[in-house]
């Protein structure tokens, strides 16, 4: 039986129309404790797993302990609640407010470190690139900026980097991907030039600045969600193991 739950993202959106963002993460729950925060994790789960969590408790359960494994872990398995986060406060994304469009570009979905990797075209020739496409969707051009920024933080924290050279890496992936961007001439090229409008800088500084902030979001949510998880307090997922 394949236990394998629907992707939480593409869940989430089915339920919540993504809209406009702000560059720094969820402002609306900087100033939660942590009790508050940990309700607003479980609600978020329940309210998109509810019925699939019914259907399959041990499945989900299952899932919920490779969750708790590691922040990264954590992270690939809560696409939902990060894309809850990056609803609140739309109007503060100058990103976005710098041409409408933005909002409306085809992205990857779930971009993070572990979607990329090699394959060999019709040439023959190894490539390394982004796999795993089945969530792309029409969405704000950000998005997978964000949450692939926010993974590497993950990933090179886990490693014990400095907080300098994670900025220095993100940085260099941010630049990259705009030079990339910039070299492609179609209209998503022009709209992601529009929306920045020339202060490359400006928006390589920001994604460092979010994936730090939001890095450090995340281990809190791990935290959380692992003490919530391991002392029974997710609902519906209270089932006898032993069968």
């Amino acid at each position: 039986m394949n236990l394998s739950p629907p992707s939480p993202h593409n869940h989430y959106r089915r339920r919540h129309r993504p809209r406009h963002h702000s560059s720094h993460p969820h402002k609306r729950h900087s100033n939660e404790n942590d009790q508050q925060r940990t309700n607003y994790i479980i609600d978020t789960f329940l309210k998109n797993f509810t019925n699939d969590i019914r259907e399959n408790p041990k499945g989900w359960r299952n899932r919920f302990h490779k969750m708790a494994a590691n922040e990264f872990s954590f992270y690939r398995g809560s696409a939902v609640l990060f894309y809850r986060d990056m609803l609140y406060n739309s109007k503060h994304d100058r990103w976005l407010k710098n041409c409408k469009e933005a909002s409306h570009v085809f992205i990857h979905g779930d971009l993070h470190g572990e979607n990329f990797g090699t394959y060999i075209d019709r040439h023959g020739i190894i490539n390394f690139d982004v796999n795993d496409f089945d969530e792309g969707y029409v969405g704000p051009f950000t998005w997978d900026v964000k949450r692939l920024v926010a993974s590497i933080n993950l990933i090179t924290y886990s490693k014990a980097y400095s907080d300098e050279k994670i900025a220095q890496l993100i940085r260099c992936l941010v630049s990259s991907y705009l030079k990339q961007i910039y070299e492609y001439c179609n209209s998503t090229e022009r709209t992601i030039r529009k929306a920045i409008g020339g202060n490359d800088e400006g928006f390589i500084q920001d994604m460092i600045s979010f994936a730090m902030t939001y890095g450090n979001r995340v281990r809190r949510d791990h935290r959380l969600f692992f003490e919530a998880f391991r002392n029974g307090r997710i609902p519906m997922l209270q089932v006898d193991e032993s069968h």
